[in-house]
């Protein structure tokens, strides 16, 4: 199928191109789940608490001398059919981590990396889950299902952008496809399990989707280059790129209540994060640095810039930690930020954040995620590092 027919094919609207398609992953080769200790192992290696210095950085106020962090693993990503992948998204459920994988370009291939034992902080590689004709840019978990928010180049569906719920109710051995239902666009880019309802983002020409337990769509709003989503008990909101917005929703009425400008994230098709904190939303907005916005308001509350020098330093992930914000900020590396407190007291106040320090993982920081005191940061085709902190 041509990028150019796919595109046409959009033009029919959301509706004409929602499908629900159960699968059987032994019919084809959609799906391959390994488990076998020594091929995991070999992906990774232990680092027994290597100290990771936290350096002063141009914008910072305090060096990040009362951090300190440490080393615990470094993982290589999954070759797939030859291509290898790079980290994209991650979930965690008590003890397991979920670990998504996509590829830069065209090609259609990814990947679920099911870690445990991290309440020990000695997280093992337990299984691993090959997409042969898919990529995924994010996932969630709710009860023994994983959702994904995936591209794939299987022509049964009209559109890449895809989402697939896998079963993980047994653990490694469970990882299997159980269903696929088509979004717009080219790319599914994120992915929130709320109240019984999945919210579903996709990019270019793409939309807000929410569908039911059963992916019954039941409701949907167009919006161009949409990235990221995250939904409390009373706002949904959705990040858009070219230009950087958020759309505030009421999740109970589903009524579009405001967009705001953020500025940035101009970028085509690139990746953002974003989280929502009361009436805080987050969001990495790529060359528009780290913005803070009052979802009730509508107004910007903070600032926080990419940071300054040589590369592309774009800030494309963010998370966050009792008063630290952690940001990958590409070629720049990984960054933290300190608020005046912990950032769910803040009510609707400016965090105050002051600039830290940054962690040199010698290599692009394009994703991190934070779950409890390991923080996992993805570094392009360098893999996945994981890191204890402490404060």
């Amino acid at each position: 199928m041509t990028r150019s027919a796919l595109a046409l094919g959009l033009t029919l609207g959301l509706a004409a191109c929602l499908d629900q398609t159960p699968l059987d992953p032994t019919l084809w080769e959609h799906l391959d789940v390994v488990e076998d200790s020594v091929v995991l192992d070999a992906r990774v290696t232990y680092l027994g608490g290597e100290e990771l210095p936290v350096l002063a950085a141009a914008d910072a106020a305090g060096g990040g001398a009362s951090y300190k962090m440490k080393q615990v693993a470094r993982v290589d990503p999954p070759v797939v059919a030859g291509v290898q992948l790079q980290a994209s998204h991650l979930v965690r459920d008590g003890s397991r981590a979920f670990v998504a994988y996509n590829v830069r370009g065209e090609v259609f291939r990814g990947a679920i990396d099911v870690f445990d034992k991290l309440n020990d902080e000695d997280p093992r590689l337990r299984a691993q889950a090959l997409l042969y004709d898919s990529e995924v840019s994010a996932v969630d978990l709710s009860g023994g299902d994983l959702y994904l928010a995936t591209a794939t180049a299987d022509e049964s569906f009209r559109t890449p952008a895809v989402l697939e719920v896998m079963s993980v109710a047994n653990g490694a051995k469970a990882l299997v496809s159980q269903r696929r239902v088509e979004l717009s666009s080219f790319a599914g880019t994120g992915v929130k399990v709320y109240g019984g309802e999945i919210y579903a983002t996709s990019g270019s020409s793409g939309h807000l989707t929410v569908f039911d337990r059963s992916l019954n769509p039941v409701f949907t709003d167009a919006l161009n280059d949409a990235r990221a989503v995250d939904v409390t008990d009373r706002w949904v909101v959705a990040m858009r790129g070219t230009p950087g917005m958020l759309r505030v929703y009421d999740r109970r009425s589903r009524s579009r209540l405001r967009d705001i400008t953020l500025g940035g994230a101009s970028t085509p098709n690139a990746k953002s994060s974003l989280f929502v904190l009361g009436d805080l939303a987050f969001a990495a907005a790529g060359d528009g640095g780290v913005v803070v916005a009052n979802v009730a308001t509508g107004e910007i509350v903070e600032r926080v810039p990419a940071p300054r020098g040589p590369g592309v330093s774009v800030s494309n992930g963010l998370a966050w930690y009792k008063d630290l914000l952690f940001v990958a900020n590409g070629e720049g590396g990984l960054w933290m930020a300190e608020a005046r407190t912990d950032l769910d007291r803040l009510g609707n106040g400016a965090p105050g954040f002051e600039i830290v320090g940054r962690i040199d993982l010698k290599g692009s920081a394009n994703f991190v995620d934070v779950k409890g005191d390991l923080l996992f940061v993805a570094t392009g085709l360098a893999g996945l590092t994981i890191v204890e902190f402490d404060d």
